[in-house]
């Protein structure tokens, strides 16, 4: 079984502000994430698995990231910090489920077939549906 309790530690500080949004120590958590999976994923599987997750989260990121450049220069309208709450709450809510599923797959109990199934859905269509 592949160790991931460094990733564990990792995924626990990825939940993000509007404010953090764009700036070097989000961008670097996430490229370490990346360098992480790399690095303690060993199992084929569970790497794959934790690649959908990487994706996941660089999507949700990144629309997060182009929302707030888009208000701030002037190109959004009145509504724009209403998506980008909801693009941060759906970016920490996935941080958040990674540590569960990580968790999981350390007690032995984790379903990885139905985490990259939700993924693939997620990768199909990311506006609605849920990694």
């Amino acid at each position: 079984m592949t160790n991931l309790a460094a990733l564990r530690l990792l995924v626990a500080n990825l939940p993000l502000t509007e404010a953090e949004i764009g700036s070097d120590s989000t961008t670097a958590a996430h490229a370490e994430l990346k360098s992480t999976i790399d690095r303690d994923a060993s199992d084929s599987d569970v790497h794959q698995w934790l690649e959908d997750e990487h994706y996941a989260g660089s999507v949700l990121l990144a629309a997060a990231g182009l929302n707030k450049r888009a208000a701030q220069s002037g190109r959004g309208n009145a509504f724009d910090r209403q998506p980008l709450s909801t693009l941060v709450a759906r970016y920490n809510a996935w941080a958040s489920q990674l540590n569960v599923r990580i968790s999981a797959y350390m007690a032995g109990d984790a379903d990885l077939a139905g985490y990259r199934a939700r993924l693939a859905a997620f990768r199909q269509d990311p506006i609605n549906n849920q990694p």
